[in-house]
């Protein structure tokens, strides 16, 4: 009995971190191997600066990729700062937050205020 116990509580576990691990896994992140370039952007001509939190990064694969999708957006610049976990976005145009945190999201990430 202890045994079938045992070997449940240990499918369970492997299940959990395969999950867990996935995100990773599916975006590239921790272990993506290869060098990581982060794009450039000039952020002095950008009227508007605003800050927010973002959870779940681990790596700067993960700070590139969301730099990069924000940067995609039009008359957008983005900066992640993967030690403070934070993104710094600038623009010239009001910035839809719901919209930039649905991008960081669909990356697999967390993005607050």
């Amino acid at each position: 009995m202890a045994t079938i116990i045992i070997l449940i509580l240990l499918v369970l576990y492997i299940v959990f971190a395969f999950h867990r691990s996935r995100k990773r896994i599916k975006n590239g992140c921790c272990g993506g191997g290869g060098p990581v370039f982060r794009d450039s952007v000039q952020t002095d001509q950008y009227a508007i600066h605003e800050q927010y939190h973002i959870h779940g990064m681990h790596c700067e694969s993960c700070a590139a990729s969301i730099e990069h999708r924000l940067n995609q957006m039009q008359d957008t610049a983005a900066l992640v700062n993967l030690q403070k976990e934070v993104v710094d976005v600038y623009s010239n145009h009001p910035l839809n937050k719901e919209e930039l945190f649905q991008a960081i999201q669909a990356l697999g990430y967390e993005a607050y205020e």
